[in-house]
């Protein structure tokens, strides 16, 4: 490495002159002011964890005991978890989904979702789409995607096949399918085939929307409480042209899946807490603004998803499998393993319940059981 030239190195003692002066000053003041310097941390107005914050604790406090009742039944059933972040992520080693599983096991699925919003498992390559399709049922209702391309014989079942003449689009913040008027529970996903020459990239990031919203400024949380966002299915309707579908096709489409409107927080319906439901995919307009004044306002709103504390990350191989609960959390789908191939197969759970806001109110309660056989 050269070393500066002597111009260089005046130019830096100069800075640093300038920095020091600074710093000289703020301690000047923070000594007046009595405050006393606690830590050598940095003070950035960052949209970091604020564990001062009563809401923010809160959330901590409960996340901690939720894990230590989550890892006592686990172990009770033979499983071993490995939680991926603080609030949000966890793969539940064990279990073989080829089988049947038990309703005690299936009840712990459904709470470790309802607590991790997002759940995984390893090693189930040798698991069938018909056992695929039977995990799901067990959690409610299979939903027919109407415009991604499912796999032949099984309509509920989409196909999602990328490599180098169709790479990954999933890479936005989004929660799939808002744009219908009771959008899903969560998906299932399952990775067919992973690309063994990319031991790296891939990778997809959940966003915790609890979190989301608790960081918002306080005024701020006020004031999208009651308010409302159009969702619209126009990311698909957009592509049909693009494909050689008339503009009256695309209108019957349209008639049938009109915008639809939901609150901007919405309450969930297991807990009965509040998460940010807004996506950078679906929701581009506030219900009862111009689009110029709305749209930069859901702008601010979207980034709090891509805020690295409220995230988890997963490292997909085959046979990995992720379960997410639409309602509680978004993803992102990395696509930087292109031109590598990657095939995943994805089967999602239909929520019969329209979002709503109303703190407190549970439709299916955190005692809820689901079903063993639907």
């Amino acid at each position: 490495m050269e070393a500066l030239a002597p111009e260089q190195l005046k130019r830096a003692e100069e800075v640093n002159a300038s920095n020091r002066k600074a710093l000289e000053i703020v301690e000047s003041l923070n000594n007046e002011a009595g405050f006393e310097k606690k830590s050598n941390g940095s003070t950035y107005m960052g949209n970091t964890l604020n564990p001062k914050s009563a809401s923010i604790a809160q959330v901590l406090e409960h996340t901690l005991a939720a894990r230590v009742n989550l890892d006592t039944r686990a172990s009770k059933l033979g499983f071993e978890l490995e939680h991926l972040a603080v609030t949000i992520g966890t793969i539940i080693h064990g279990p073989d989904l080829a089988k049947e599983q038990s309703d005690q096991a299936i009840n712990f699925f459904h709470d470790a979702l309802r607590e991790r919003k997002v759940i995984f498992f390893r090693n189930q390559q040798h698991i069938t789409t018909d056992q695929h399709l039977d995990f799901g049922r067990r959690f409610g209702p299979i939903e027919v995607h109407p415009f991604i391309k499912a796999k032949e014989g099984y309509p509920e079942v989409v196909v999602l096949d990328h490599g180098k003449d169709s790479p990954g689009q999933e890479n936005v913040w989004h929660s799939d399918v808002t744009w219908r008027e009771e959008p899903s529970l969560g998906s299932i996903l399952r990775c067919l085939e992973s690309p063994d020459d990319l031991p790296e990239g891939g990778d997809t990031h959940f966003a915790d929307m609890y979190l989301a919203f608790e960081g918002l400024p306080a005024l701020l949380k006020e004031q999208v409480r009651s308010m409302k966002a159009i969702h619209t299915n126009n990311v698909f309707l957009g592509g049909l042209a693009g494909k050689g579908y008339s503009p009256e096709q695309i209108q019957a489409l349209r008639n049938i899946f009109p915008p639809t409107i939901h609150p901007i927080v919405r309450t969930h319906p297991w807990t009965g807490k509040e998460c940010l439901y807004v996506n950078t995919a679906f929701s581009h307009e506030v219900d009862g603004m111009e689009f110029e004044e709305g749209f930069p306002f859901l702008m601010e709103l979207y980034k709090q998803a891509a805020i690295p504390e409220y995230q988890c990350r997963f490292r997909w191989e085959r046979g990995s499998i992720a379960f997410w609960d639409n309602r509680a959390s978004q993803h992102y789908a990395s696509s930087d393993y292109y031109p590598f191939s990657r095939t995943v197969e994805r089967v999602t759970v239909m929520d019969m319940t329209r979002p709503y806001y109303s703190p407190g109110r549970t439709v299916q309660g955190p005692g809820c059981k689901p079903s063993s056989k639907l």
